[in-house]
């Protein structure tokens, strides 16, 4: 993964758009039957956060480059959770592991 800056570990704009170049046929699947995903992203609950996340795995699992390894991955210290990680997974290009966390906020703003 290029990264857009030794103190950041966000990917860079170009690794957005080579994975975008490598989905595009599946998009256009997905354009012309959507059921898949649709079955993929039935969240029970109507969370934004939930919604997101399940658009991911799907991602992950339909994808040639990353492979889902597991998902939601709770850590524990006795019987306390002290953290999950939202996404194991395997990047097949570069031949190693990755923890990814994902999350999607929205900001209600208004005018005077």
């Amino acid at each position: 993964m290029q990264l857009s800056g030794e103190a950041s570990d966000w990917p860079a704009a170009a690794w957005y758009d080579a994975l975008l170049v490598d989905y595009v046929d599946q998009l256009q699947k997905l354009d012309d039957d959507p059921l898949e995903l649709r079955a993929a992203c039935d969240c029970t609950t109507k969370l934004q956060g939930h919604y997101f996340e399940a658009l991911w795995a799907f991602w992950l699992s339909t994808n040639k480059r990353y492979r889902l390894v597991d998902r939601n991955v709770r850590i524990q210290d006795a019987a306390r959770t002290i953290g999950e990680l939202d996404f194991l997974v395997e990047d097949l290009h570069e031949g190693v592991y990755e923890h990814w966390e994902v999350a999607v906020k929205f900001f209600l703003g208004y005018g005077q």
